[in-house]
C-alpha cells in the first residue's frame, strides 16, 4: 500500500466512512495505476511517474495545502524533466469529496512542484473522477469495454479540467501550456 500522509486521514474521514477501507485504498491505488498506464501508453516520449510522498501529501513547492496530486507528466527540457501536467485521481463517491476536490481545483488549477525553476511554467492540474465499479471491472483483462470507458473518462476529465484552467489563469505562459495539453487530449479523443 502506498504512503498517503495527511491525505490518508482526509480520505478516511471523507471517502471511506463506514466502508471497507482496505478495499477502497486498493481500488484507489489501482485507479492511479490505470491512469498511469494510460499516460505511459499515450505519451511514450514523456516522463510519467507517480507523485512523490511529499507531492502526494499536498506539501510541495509554494503550495502548502491538501491539494494532493497522484501523477506527474514531465517534458524533457535542457536535460531535465520539467513537470508540465499533474493529475489527481479519485475514486471517492461522496458529494463532500467531489466538492472538496473541485474547490481545490478552483483555488489552484496550476501547480508548481518543488525543484521547478522560476522559468518553468506551473503545470495545469487535472482532476480525474473514476467510479470504484469501473476499477473493479478493469481487474478482468477481457473487459475491453471497461478499458475503453477508462480511456474516455481520463480524456474527458482532462479536457474539462484544462478548459477550466484556461478560464482561471491570466498568465499567457500558463494559458499556452494548458492550450497545448487541451489540443493533445482533444486529438486523442478524436482518434479513439
Amino acid at each position: 500500500m502506498r504512503y498517503r500522509g495527511p491525505e490518508k486521514s482526509y480520505i478516511s474521514d471523507i471517502d471511506y466512512e463506514g466502508r471497507n477501507q482496505e478495499e477502497e485504498l486498493k481500488i484507489s491505488t489501482e485507479a492511479e495505476q490505470a491512469v498511469l498506464n494510460f499516460l505511459k501508453k499515450n505519451f511514450p516520449d514523456d516522463a510519467v511517474r507517480r507523485a512523490t510522498e511529499k507531492e502526494d501529501s499536498g506539501e510541495f513547492g509554494e503550495n502548502k495545502s491538501s491539494q494532493a496530486i497522484d501523477i506527474v507528466l514531465s517534458k524533457v527540457k535542457k536535460k531535465r524533466d520539467v513537470p508540465s501536467l499533474v493529475q489527481q485521481v479519485t475514486t471517492g463517491k461522496s458529494l463532500e469529496t467531489m466538492q472538496k476536490k473541485m474547490k481545490e481545483m478552483q483555488e489552484r488549477p496550476f501547480v508548481r512542484l518543488e525543484g521547478m525553476s522560476l522559468d518553468d511554467v506551473a503545470a495545469p492540474k487535472t482532476l480525474i473522477f473514476l467510479e470504484p465499479e469501473l476499477i473493479k471491472r478493469l481487474r478482468n483483462p477481457n473487459d475491453l469495454e471497461a478499458k475503453k470507458e477508462l480511456d474516455e473518462k481520463v480524456v474527458g476529465s482532462s479536457i474539462n479540467s484544462l478548459k477550466f484552467a484556461l478560464l482561471k489563469t491570466k498568465n499567457p505562459k500558463e494559458q499556452a501550456l494548458a492550450k497545448d495539453w487541451l489540443e493533445i487530449f482533444e486529438k486523442i479523443k478524436k482518434n479513439s
